[in-house]
């Protein structure tokens, strides 16, 4: 909801910062799509499961 005395640049940031979320979340679930295409079911769900930890 825009407000009449809130500056232009900051209603344009803030809707540029919406859009930017918007794509990286769509960016990451494309890549999970992916990653779940290439991936056997049991080996996708070892690398969403896995604790951080083992990462390392």
């Amino acid at each position: 909801m825009m407000r009449e005395n809130e500056p232009f640049c900051m209603r344009i940031g803030s809707v540029f910062h919406k859009s930017k979320e918007y794509l990286l979340k769509e960016l990451d679930r494309l890549k999970m799509q992916q990653l779940k295409e290439k991936l056997s079911l049991e080996q996708f769900d070892d690398l969403i499961f896995k604790p951080i930890s083992q990462e390392i």
